[in-house]
């Protein structure tokens, strides 16, 4: 109850407090606000297994567990934050423009096109065929990239496991060392 009772004053203190709302738009907090998404899809990937077994490996070395902890902490929060951003303008960001062009593109009545300043003559023009279809496809390329190398990881994955000549690791674990009379 005590946490509810936290978050709900924190709520508050941001929604009437000059100083927080200033201190909420700071480039550390727009920054966070930008990537949370992202992070919250890519953070469990990295803390199950690379965080985990990093720090078990600092551990079975004679590291302590605070000292270990604070290692891993700081070799991985960087390592998160880039995964996150890299994964926020590559495909949270593209998606995003897409669905919000394809909301606007299918709607019975559209926004007026955006104006434009011709840079030879200073005109302000509009552009007719906005809402054409090659219009709408240029705008949404970016979509269309992430779509190819998604493909494209696919295709290279399924050729690699299908022509790959490794044989399979086989353990015998019936053998055990040191027997007596050997």
């Amino acid at each position: 109850m005590a946490e509810y009772i936290g978050a709900i004053s924190l709520i508050i203190l941001c929604l009437i407090s000059e100083w927080a709302q200033w201190f909420l738009c700071t480039f550390p907090f727009e920054f966070l606000g930008k990537v949370s998404y992202t992070l919250y899809l890519i953070h469990e990937l990295i803390v199950v297994w690379a965080q985990r077994d990093t720090l078990n490996a600092l551990m079975a070395n004679g590291v302590g567990p605070e000292l270990a902890v604070l290692y891993v902490w700081l070799i991985f929060t960087p390592v998160l934050l880039l995964v996150s951003w890299f994964l926020e303008f590559t495909v949270d960001t593209p998606a995003k423009k897409f669905s919000n062009e394809l909301d606007v593109q299918v709607r019975k009545v559209r926004p007026p096109p955006p104006k434009s300043v011709s840079e030879d003559t200073g005109e302000i023009t509009v552009d007719e065929n906005y809402y054409s279809c090659w219009s709408f496809t240029k705008r949404i390329w970016p979509i269309f990239a992430m779509i190819g190398w998604l493909l494209f990881v696919l295709v290279t994955t399924e050729v690699f496991i299908k022509f790959h000549a490794g044989t399979p690791h086989h353990f015998n674990t019936h053998e055990t060392e040191g027997h007596e009379g050997d």
